[in-house]
């Protein structure tokens, strides 16, 4: 549709400029996946070293995304590769064989519980073969994994900075990062924080100067203008 073909120019310019990704914030029904797909075909990976696009997704989305990239993407040199993973671990050497890896915020927060153990242990001073198994358990975020695209969906569950979900999702080394969502912001402007945290957005991913331009202006649109934040 043309609305989505020109969300697909605008998620192309933010990933050739500085900021390397940005929020797609359409209403539920729009096609942000299907924006999102067509991403991934228009650029894809150029280093061997950091292949693959993760996208983190609610559970009960994670089939909607294959079956989506499995209709709309023709057989041929923009096939797509894709894998589910969820519930066996699997090591990063594997995972980068892919060009899609579909997981959930739970599965993503279970790896991140893995490599803080596996951190607490270093920080002892523990046998170096045991920090490197956690490193290795801890799959997406395992220090050696090199995403090429991190993709949000839902992103308001991320909203919440202290929670365990927003950390992972923060820790993912990305070259480019995205978060869909229909509500960037629910109940306070706070919520809205917590995105630009991930994106890496600066200077406002800083929680304290977020604070400091969002106590002048009341108003979030405004707030976005000032940041020079597009949406």
């Amino acid at each position: 549709m043309k609305h989505q073909k020109i969300g697909l120019r605008w998620m192309k310019a933010k990933e050739e400029s500085s900021h390397k990704g940005g929020i797609l914030a359409d209403d539920m029904g729009l096609g942000k996946t299907i924006q999102a797909i067509a991403l991934m075909v228009a650029r894809p990976f150029e280093d061997e070293d950091r292949r693959p696009t993760l996208i983190v997704a609610p559970k009960a989305l994670m089939d909607q995304w294959r079956l989506e990239i499995q209709r709309h993407v023709k057989p041929g040199r923009h096939q797509l590769s894709v894998l589910i993973y969820h519930q066996r671990r699997r090591p990063w050497k594997e995972l980068k064989k892919y060009d899609v890896v579909i997981t959930t915020f739970g599965t993503i927060t279970a790896h991140y519980k893995t490599l803080l153990e596996g951190e607490r242990l270093a920080q002892e001073g523990r046998d170096a073969s045991l920090i490197q198994d956690m490193k290795n358990m801890a799959g997406p975020l395992n220090p050696a994994a090199k995403w090429h695209r991190v993709i949000v969906d839902e992103a308001q569950n991320i909203k919440n900075p202290s929670a365990k979900s927003s950390q992972a999702c923060c820790r993912l080394n990305s070259t480019y990062r995205w978060c869909l969502t229909g509500t960037p912001m629910m109940n306070r402007l706070e919520d809205f924080q917590s995105l630009l945290g991930f994106l890496r957005i600066r200077p406002y991913s800083n929680p304290a100067k977020f604070k400091a331009v969002s106590i002048l202006y009341s108003s979030p649109l405004m707030l976005l203008r000032v940041a020079n934040i597009y949406v």
